[in-house]
């Protein structure tokens, strides 16, 4: 008896630690999403809006934003919360935008809004260009960076 109970212990043990196991998150850097971060917004600025964009030659360009649907060419701003935003990064490259993955320094056109735009006619509060090194798709730069465009 005292042998079937430390079975049975055994057993529940295993299971619970393969249990565990198998719940657990994928790797995150195994993630799909490329990251472009801008820290060093003033805690006046939470909720604005940003987007971005950025070209290497004439036939690769990329988009910065919360979400991009290529079929529509539509984006979904990003908002700054506790004073940095992400925003993930597309590479366009041929007919279909592609999750950028490199390790590339682009320069960025930052367009930052203080309230959504309701309209393309909306002008930004700032426009300006930043250099962004990336490292397997994900880069960091502070906004203090950003070179206003007159």
């Amino acid at each position: 008896m005292k042998n079937l109970l430390k079975l049975i212990g055994i057993i529940t043990i295993i299971s619970v630690i393969g249990f565990t196991m198998a719940a657990c998150a994928e790797d995150p850097a195994e993630e799909e999403t490329a990251k472009m971060t801008i820290t060093g917004f003033d805690f006046a600025q939470n909720g604005y809006f940003v987007e971005a964009n950025a070209s290497k030659d004439d036939f690769v360009y990329y988009i910065a934003a919360k979400n991009y649907d290529s079929s529509t060419d539509t984006l979904e701003l990003a908002e700054v919360k506790n004073r940095f935003v992400t925003l993930s990064v597309w590479e366009h490259a041929g007919d279909t935008p592609a999750i950028y993955k490199g390790s590339d320094t682009l320069t960025f056109t930052v367009y930052i809004y203080d309230v959504l735009p309701a309209a393309v006619t909306d002008l930004p509060i700032l426009e300006g260009t930043v250099d962004v090194a990336f490292k397997k798709g994900v880069g960091i730069v502070d906004i203090a960076l950003i070179q206003p465009i007159p």
